[in-house]
């Protein structure tokens, strides 16, 4: 499976995961999906920060694998 494939299966994979682990026959729907948003919204921020915390080393070894002076 090609990288891109498979991060896309991983992502609705989880995806789906979270809205059945969420469905509570008690809860209003409208609060099982908001749960869910906010759910995906914070993996989101976690990605962001995870690629925010090492970008200017990723960029200092690119300019320095390219062979910039």
């Amino acid at each position: 499976m090609h990288d891109y494939v498979r991060g896309v299966f991983e992502a609705l994979s989880w995806v789906q995961r979270l809205l059945v682990n969420t469905v509570d026959p008690e809860m209003d729907p409208l609060d099982v999906l908001n749960k869910a948003v906010a759910e995906v919204e914070n993996a989101i921020e976690d990605i962001k920060e995870g690629v925010a915390m090492d970008f200017r080393e990723r960029l200092r070894r690119n300019y320095d694998v390219n062979g910039s002076s």
